[in-house]
């Protein structure tokens, strides 16, 4: 995970400033797992700048379903339209195939290890389950146009 806690610095920029100068030391074998966000999946925050900024490492975008931050699974709160903002986002990165769903699915670079991830906890309460497993299902079924060598399901 590319997380780091640094109190001394700002948030949005200290995990780019840390993993940027990294690019490319990895084995092959390694998937970088970064959150959709620098501040660590807050309601409203930039696209992390490590999609798209890093190029010769492999990347898998992590985003969260629990809604520990979106309702507490006590408000109904549809995450889908939040991925599909995440994952449309145009890095800029290169002139074409540019947008984070193409840096996670290798397009952009060529990556043959990427990929997507969900934070998920269910919980207890009566209606946390079925809205987690709801938005599970949903992105399941979202059409992210993700290559077919890309996608495995286990």
């Amino acid at each position: 995970k590319t997380i780091i806690r640094n109190y001394f610095s700002q948030l949005y920029t200290h995990n780019i400033d840390n993993f940027i100068e990294m690019d490319g030391d990895y084995h092959e074998n390694v998937i970088l797992q970064i959150k959709n966000g620098p501040m660590d999946f807050q309601i409203r925050e930039p696209v992390s700048p490590l999609l798209g900024g890093l190029k010769k490492t492999n990347q898998m975008l992590e985003v969260q379903v629990a809604q520990e931050y979106t309702g507490q699974q006590i408000d109904v709160c549809y995450l889908i339209p939040l991925f599909k903002e995440v994952l449309d986002f145009k890095t800029y990165c290169k002139a074409e195939n540019d947008s984070v769903a193409d840096v996670i699915s290798g397009r952009t670079y060529g990556n043959q290890n990427a990929g997507i991830a969900a934070v998920i906890n269910p919980g207890m309460m009566r209606t946390g389950p079925a809205i987690i497993w709801r938005q599970l299902i949903s992105m399941d079924l979202a059409d992210w146009h993700f290559p077919q060598n890309l996608v495995q399901r286990k």
